[in-house]
């Protein structure tokens, strides 16, 4: 399928002295877990870290026409963070800005396709890793307006949804990011089949949010499902297969399930050992903690203790 698209042009003044001139259109699907700065709700953890990939590695089947919009926008948000972490968030606040400005401009004379949603998208993206959550609702809102409009078999959209669940759940939107996870998840079935691997994020972002929100029962069995496709996928020993574990454990752990809890954490434990090693690596550092808190609810002082003599042993040796 051909993508016919449009280059926005970025003034030189407005990029300040990184560029002279660039060009960029739209479409997006590349970080989603960005850490805010300054926002712990919206930072990353090891229950929420869905692992996305770059556009290129995305589930949507793009022509080349569309791979070629990739890379310009993997390019602009790769900008975009290269500025932050020099500490030039100015800057990078002046290269959304203008590239903001143009798709309003193309949106409000009537252009609403997957280019417009987008490039809102990495616009977006760049404002969560700066940390300005107050600019990313508005973006949100606009974006939302644009993929109403398009329909499911557009190129890309399902990584579009996808952050957008993702930027929305940082927000503390719940519902709309619900709303958004069931399209992409829709989207996806579609065109992969209910056993895709690719179904895995949005199944985790949707998780989360059902587990926020008290629906306790419909994310475990959500949970449950994004495991038995890794499962499927890509083995039982796999090491991917630790982020649902983590979450559902912690689930269960707040709910008073310990016991179920700590089934979840010593498959962790034991996936990082057979990858790592027995007792001599932070990840394995980190399964044990986990195994130590839910021993702990369940007062088995003796086990907590060794545990944690574990979890000392594994740090000392990776400082020194």
């Amino acid at each position: 399928m051909k993508c016919n698209f449009k280059l926005y042009m970025v003034p030189a003044q407005a990029i300040s002295r990184y560029c002279t001139l660039r060009t960029f259109t739209s479409v997006a699907s590349l970080n989603v877990d960005v850490a805010c700065e300054g926002n712990s709700s919206a930072a990353s953890s090891p229950s929420d870290l869905l692992r996305s990939k770059t556009l290129l590695q995305s589930p949507s089947n793009a022509s080349d026409g569309m791979n070629d919009l990739e890379r310009q926008l993997q390019e602009l948000y790769d900008e975009v963070k290269a500025m932050i972490l020099m500490g030039n968030k100015d800057d990078a606040v002046d290269l959304l800005q203008a590239n903001y400005g143009v798709v309003k401009e193309q949106i409000n004379a009537g252009s609403r396709g997957i280019e417009e949603a987008a490039t809102l998208d990495v616009i977006a993206l760049g404002y969560m890793a700066i940390g300005d959550l107050e600019s990313v609702g508005p973006i949100l809102n606009l974006m939302n307006k644009v993929v109403e409009s398009l329909k499911d078999d557009e190129p890309l959209l399902d990584s579009v949804l996808i952050h957008m669940g993702s930027m929305y759940s940082a927000l503390g939107k719940f519902q709309s990011s619900m709303v958004v996870y069931k399209r992409a998840i829709g989207v996806l079935e579609s065109k992969h089949g209910k056993s895709s691997i690719f179904l895995v994020s949005p199944l985790l972002g949707m998780a989360k949010i059902l587990g926020s929100i008290g629906r306790v029962k419909k994310a475990i069995e959500v949970y449950h499902r994004s495991i038995a496709i890794l499962e499927s996928s890509k083995g039982v020993e796999s090491e991917d297969l630790v982020v649902p574990l983590f979450g559902l454990g912690n689930l269960l752990m707040k709910e008073g399930r310990t016991t179920d809890s700590e089934i979840h954490f010593n498959k962790i434990l034991s996936i990082y050992r057979k990858l790592y090693g027995e007792n001599y690596d932070g990840r394995v550092g980190m399964a044990l903690c986990s195994l130590a808190h839910a021993k702990c609810s369940m007062g088995t002082l003796k086990k907590l203790l060794t545990c944690i003599e574990r979890v000392f042993s594994s740090s000392r040796t990776q400082i020194i």
